[in-house]
């Protein structure tokens, strides 16, 4: 019989899954969730790199030339891939709510999840969190660590 090294991506990968559907996320759900979170740690590294930018007037994404350092801002803009990964974290984990709320109980109560995306790109780009961790009125950005990293 064939052991597996618990440190390899295959066994990562197993255990991540395994944690997303004990919060309640169909293998679909956590794949969305995984895939959409690489994504965002690709768009914080090209923010990080200088190589993309967000004007914050209008939302437009803007390249920058390497060898110059200017803004190309005529000819093809990059694709706006943020803003397409947090609708789909967003509308999934909106999805995995609704279906635990279902028909429960007080004493059944399932936990609210929020999703929080981290723009540092030196960790993991997006954790979901308890809403019972955060407390009344507080930022999320503050308490974020207390859950779950959706990367292996």
């Amino acid at each position: 019989m064939k052991t597996i090294n618990p440190n390899s991506k295959q066994a990562r990968t197993v255990r991540f899954h395994e944690a997303m559907a004990r919060m309640g996320f169909t293998y679909a759900e956590a794949e969305t969730l995984r895939l959409a979170e690489k994504t965002l740690h690709r768009w914080a590294e090209r923010e990080c790199n200088g190589e993309i930018e967000r004007e914050e007037k209008t939302g437009k994404v803007y390249a920058f030339s390497n060898s110059s350092g200017k803004r190309y801002e005529f000819g093809p803009r990059p694709r706006d891939l943020e803003t397409g990964a947090l609708k789909r974290i967003a509308a999934t984990v909106e999805a995995r709510n609704l279906r635990e709320l279902g028909p429960a109980t007080k004493a059944d109560k399932p936990e609210l999840l929020l999703a929080y995306h981290q723009t540092d790109p030196r960790g993991c780009a997006l954790y979901l969190v308890k809403k019972s961790d955060i407390p009344e009125g507080a930022d999320i950005g503050s308490y974020y660590t207390r859950g779950f990293a959706v990367c292996i």
